[in-house]
């Protein structure tokens, strides 16, 4: 499950893409949870680091896209940002914030799906895997999450976790 907010000050806009988000879901066999926001200050103010991307439009009311992509930076560097906008001359700006992409408006489905394709691609890599290793009376499965270190001493391997 991949959970996204899209920020946009235009209905239709956040309306398309949850659409297309919907139909990419479908395609791809994944759960998509959507929250849209019809502000950055709205966004703002129920922000936690539980989102794996945010859509942003860069033209908005009295806190830009920009802005609000530096206030998330502040707090999460590892969100993944993505603009959608009709303002491709802002898109060098994008680099200042980590901006994962841009996507021009009006979305067309194909641009969108692979680029978002692209996202989810990266944020699997990030995802911990979980390791299966024979010990003595059975398995033990070990998060990559908690594993800090593998130690090779003769024929046996000693993985260094957390606990």
């Amino acid at each position: 499950m991949y959970k996204i907010a899209i920020v946009d000050d235009e209905k239709e806009a956040r309306d398309s893409l949850c659409e297309n988000m919907q139909r990419l879901g479908e395609e791809i066999s994944e759960e998509i949870k959507m929250e849209t926001f019809d502000s950055a200050e709205s966004f703002l103010e129920k922000y936690d680091a539980s989102y794996d991307i945010v859509c942003l439009d860069i033209d908005m009311g009295n806190l830009s896209g920009l802005d609000l992509a530096r206030e998330i930076r502040k707090t999460d560097g590892k969100v993944c940002l993505i603009f959608v906008t009709n303002m491709a001359q802002m898109a060098i700006r994008g680099y200042e914030v980590r901006a994962f992409d841009f996507i021009l408006k009006p979305v067309e489905y194909y641009s969108f799906s692979m680029k978002l394709r692209g996202a989810f691609a990266v944020l699997d890599l990030k995802k911990p895997k979980n390791l299966l290793i024979t010990i003595a009376g059975g398995v033990q499965k070990i998060s990559t999450d908690d594993l800090k270190f593998v130690e090779v001493n003769g024929h046996y391997l000693y993985y260094h976790t957390k606990d």
